[in-house]
């Protein structure tokens, strides 16, 4: 009889110990429910610049298909608690774990409800919870069930490049993410009372009661809340116009033109850091079939894609014709930073030429256009002329969340082998994918020989 009265009071406890360990969060002897929801909203741009057409989002990358939530506890080092994925394509319940704003192909999440944690008691009945958590919301991604910490989830990567690019501008759901967030002042649930903590910034929450532990449904709130932005973790090129001025280099009766051929990118990461980040262990893309030397500021080993390149055979620019518009090249690309790029081993002569050693050449991003140069009826060859993609008033090269819109006018003869000499005008307004307000800074840019003389 001893022998099972022990028994059983060893299988109580192990039963006891079991149920007060929950999967949804960190427990703990004087730890209670509670529940903590998001809104979110898009960073996007309602005109790209003072000509330019809307640019709010093209169709699908202004949306959010699939929302993550994931919650460290900052207590432990930002120890991994809990993370809660909705998704349009079934994964969790419309209005109870979401809610939605829009139509068919226009709908987008705009709220992540009743994510279940385990908080530290108020210290007064009524009160807040002590607990405060870090939490960073990821949207368009997928759902990462290994996070152990917070440093795991920003170590976590995009998707390829080329596959958004694949499926044109406007038709992927891009990649998103959230700020770190510090999420404290929550109001727990108890057996009489449920509530849903809203964020409200600043470490704070709004509690609104719910009708029951069980019932999340209702409307997102008007009040109280702090909208999360979603911030695009990529970038967006485009070029917009071409334009001639040869007039330095024409004599009386000869006229010079350069049909165009082909506008392609180099040099493009092949992903970043869910955060927007630069993942400088990412590979290199590059649009053009042409083997590239490292003297060319080119990455001679990088991959080919077709996606990253566009072919013209009615691109004629003289000096007297019209601007060409029209050219539908638009593309994404991922961040490429000042950091990883500097002390390439070759430098400038000063002459066009260039030298291997060190030096401070840069793997940057690049727009290349490439063409037929006619001297009169001379047809000296193809002709090569790069736009570096660089951050107006800075130092450093592509950023996530921006947008490259590219106006150029060529100027000279350009290169004969994808590097060396060129001339031209460049017009880049840099512009940051921006809900209510437009904003766009502008820089010309003249190159010559040098590549990075401006």
């Amino acid at each position: 009889m001893k022998l099972r009265n022990l028994f059983l009071a060893s299988l109580a406890v192990c039963t006891m110990a079991s149920c007060s360990k929950d999967d949804d969060g960190i427990s703990g002897p004087q730890e209670v429910d509670a529940y903590l929801s998001f809104a979110s909203t898009t960073d996007v741009m309602t005109k790209a610049s003072a000509a330019g057409d809307d640019d709010a989002g093209n169709g699908k990358e202004a949306k959010i298909q699939s929302l993550t939530a994931y919650v460290f506890d900052t207590s432990t080092d930002n120890k991994y608690v809990i993370s809660k994925h909705v998704s349009l394509e079934g994964s969790g319940e419309e209005g109870e774990d979401y809610n939605v704003a829009g139509e068919d192909e226009d709908k987008s999440i705009t709220s992540i409800k009743a994510i279940h944690v385990k908080v530290a008691k108020p210290a007064t009945d009524g009160g807040n919870s002590s607990t405060t958590f870090k939490v960073v919301l990821l949207a368009n991604t997928e759902y990462y069930n290994d996070v152990t910490k917070l440093a795991d989830l920003k170590g976590k990567t995009t998707q390829d490049i080329t596959s958004l690019n694949a499926e044109k501008v406007g038709n992927s759901y891009l990649p998103m993410h959230s700020s770190e967030l510090t999420v404290g002042g929550l109001k727990p649930s108890s057996d009489t009372e449920h509530f849903m903590n809203w964020y409200n910034g600043d470490s704070s929450c709004t509690s609104e009661q719910a009708t029951g532990k069980d019932d999340h449904k209702g409307d997102d709130p008007t009040t109280g809340v702090t909208k999360v932005t979603m911030t695009r973790s990529i970038a967006r090129v485009q070029l917009v116009s071409l334009s001639a001025d040869f007039s330095a280099l024409e004599s009386a009766g000869k006229t010079i033109k350069f049909d165009v051929t082909s506008v392609f990118l180099a040099n493009v990461r092949a992903n970043a850091s869910v955060m927007g980040e630069e993942n400088t262990e990412a590979a290199f893309y590059r649009g053009a079939p042409e083997s590239f030397d490292e003297l060319q500021f080119l990455i001679a080993n990088s991959t080919v894609d077709e996606e990253l390149k566009a072919s013209y055979s009615d691109k004629s620019l003289t000096t007297a014709g019209e601007p060409l518009t029209n050219w539908n090249f638009d593309k994404y690309i991922n961040a490429n930073s000042p950091e990883s790029i500097k002390g390439i081993p070759f430098t400038a002569n000063g002459d066009g030429t260039y030298a291997k050693g060190e030096g401070d050449g840069a793997y940057q991003t690049r727009l290349i256009i490439a063409g037929n140069y006619y001297d009169g009826n001379q047809s000296k060859g193809t002709r090569y002329f790069h736009i570096p993609l660089k951050l107006v008033g800075d130092v450093g090269n592509v950023a996530s969340n921006k947008f490259f819109k590219i106006s150029a006018t060529i100027t000279g003869e350009g290169s004969r082998i994808r590097m060396k000499s060129w001339k031209m005008l460049v017009l880049t307004s840099v512009l940051k994918w921006h809900r209510g307000m437009w904003s766009s800074k502008q820089k010309k840019i003249r190159i010559n020989k040098i590549i990075d003389s401006q």
